[in-house]
C-alpha cells in the first residue's frame, strides 16, 4: 500500500461519491489534503499557502444535467462545461508549476461512464 505521508494532495469533488472516498483514502495514508474550490485563481495560492508544495492532483469533479437535449438550458450547458472541462484545465493550469517543482508528481483525471457513452438522457 502506498504512502502519501507528508505529500500534498488536492482533490476536487471531494465532498461526495468517489471524491470524498479517495480524500478518505488519501488522509489515512498521511497526504496533506487540500479539498478545492471551484475558484480556480484562489485555488492555487490557497493550496500553496498552506501546505508549500504540491504532488497530487486529482480532477475529479464532475456534474451532470438529467433530461432530453431539449429540456436542457443553455445555462445547463456552460454549467457542464465549466465544471466538466474548463475545471481540469483551470486545476491543471494552476497547480503544474507547482508540480513541477515535486521530485515525484501526479495528474489525475477521473470521468464517469459519460466520458465514454452518451445516454438519451445525458446529451449535456
Amino acid at each position: 500500500m502506498r504512502s502519501f505521508e507528508n505529500k500534498g494532495a488536492v482533490v476536487s469533488g471531494a465532498a461526495s461519491g468517489i471524491g470524498r472516498a479517495l480524500a478518505q483514502q488519501l488522509a489515512q495514508r498521511g497526504a496533506e489534503l487540500a479539498l478545492v474550490d471551484l475558484n480556480a485563481s484562489a485555488l492555487a495560492e490557497t493550496v500553496v499557502a498552506q501546505h508549500g508544495r504540491v504532488e497530487l492532483l486529482v480532477n475529479n469533479a464532475g456534474v451532470s444535467v438529467t433530461g432530453g437535449f431539449e429540456e436542457q438550458s443553455l445555462d445547463d450547458w456552460r454549467w457542464i462545461v465549466g465544471v466538466n472541462f474548463w475545471g481540469v484545465v483551470h486545476g491543471c493550469k494552476f497547480l503544474l508549476p507547482h508540480l513541477r517543482r515535486a521530485e515525484e508528481a501526479h495528474i489525475v483525471n477521473l470521468s464517469s461512464m459519460f466520458g465514454l457513452t452518451g445516454p438519451p438522457t445525458q446529451s449535456s
